[in-house]
C-alpha cells in the first residue's frame, strides 16, 4: 500500500530533522524543490531514487498551474503504489501552496500521509532578529495579500511581510519585482510615520553564510536591496498600556 511524506529541510541542508531524514530513507522514491544545490546534494545523499519538482518552475507558467503540475507528479508515484516522500524548503506548510493540498489529496483518495515540521523563515527570522512573538505578538501576511485586502494593522505589534520579491506576481518568475515597492511604501506611510525604520531581512542558505539584514525606513523602502527570497519586518510604533481594570480581574499585579 502506497503512503506519502511531505518534510521540510529546514533553511539549511545541516537543519534536516532526524525524523524527516528517517522519512527520506524510507521511501521508494524523493521528490524535492529545495533552495541551493548544497541542501539537494543532502537529499540525493539519503534517497534510494530522486526527482527534482524544481525543474517545473517556468517564468511562463503561472505558479498555480506549476504546484497543480507538482502535485500531479508526486500521485504519479503515489498512486503507482510506491512510499513516497516529498521534501520542501523550510517548512511545507508555509508558504508551500502544494504540502497542504497533497495532504488534502491523499486524505480524499485513503492514502497513508504525514506531514513534518522544519525550520521555517519566521523560525530563523525570530532567531536572527532577536524577535520573540510571545512577548508582543506577530502579524504576517503576503506582501501582495497585504496590499490586496488591505489588511486592518495593529501598529502596536510587529508586522512580517513575506515574498517580497515577488509583490503582484502571478508568474514564477525568478528575479525579484521592485515597480511595486513604491505602492507598498504608500502603504505603509498610512500606517507607519516616513521616518519609522524597517529591516529587509533575508535567511542564510547555507551554513557559515550570515543572513541579509538590511535597515531602512518607510521612506527608503523603494531604494533597499531585494532578493525573491527577501522578507519585511516592521517594528511596533507605539506601546500599549495594560488594562488596569483586566489585569485586577485576573488576579495580576501591575507595576
Amino acid at each position: 500500500m502506497s503512503s506519502l511524506a511531505v518534510v521540510g529541510s529546514g533553511m539549511r541542508s545541516t537543519q534536516l530533522t532526524p525524523e524527516c531524514r528517517s522519512a527520506i530513507t524510507a521511501a521508494d522514491i524523493v521528490l524535492y524543490v529545495v533552495a541551493n544545490p548544497v541542501t539537494a546534494a543532502a537529499v540525493e545523499d539519503l534517497a534510494a531514487e530522486c526527482v527534482d519538482l524544481g525543474s517545473l518552475y517556468s517564468p511562463d507558467l503561472e505558479r498555480t498551474l506549476t504546484y497543480e503540475s507538482m502535485t500531479d507528479r508526486v500521485f504519479e508515484e503515489v498512486d503507482a503504489g510506491r512510499h513516497v516522500c516529498v521534501v520542501f524548503y523550510g517548512h511545507p506548510g508555509v508558504f508551500v501552496d502544494p504540502g497542504p493540498e497533497m495532504m488534502r489529496r491523499a486524505a480524499a483518495s485513503g492514502v497513508k500521509a504525514i506531514m513534518l515540521p522544519g525550520i521555517s523563515a519566521a523560525d530563523a527570522l525570530y532567531a536572527d532578529l532577536g524577535i520573540d512573538p510571545g512577548c508582543d505578538g506577530i502579524q504576517m501576511f503576503s506582501a501582495t495579500d497585504f496590499l490586496l485586502r488591505r489588511r486592518v494593522i495593529d501598529d502596536s505589534v510587529p508586522l512580517v511581510l513575506w515574498q517580497m520579491g515577488a509583490i503582484g506576481q502571478e508568474q514564477g518568475a525568478l528575479e525579484p519585482e521592485r515597480r511595486y515597492l513604491g505602492v507598498l511604501a504608500e502603504r505603509l506611510a498610512e500606517i507607519y510615520p516616513p521616518d519609522h525604520g524597517i529591516i529587509m531581512y533575508e535567511a542564510a542558505g547555507i551554513i557559515g553564510y550570515p543572513p541579509r539584514v538590511d535597515d531602512g525606513t518607510v521612506e527608503s523602502l523603494v531604494d533597499m536591496p531585494l532578493a525573491r527570497a527577501s522578507t519585511l519586518f516592521v517594528p511596533p510604533a507605539r506601546t500599549v498600556q495594560v488594562d488596569e481594570t483586566m489585569a485586577e480581574r485576573l488576579g495580576l499585579g501591575h507595576d
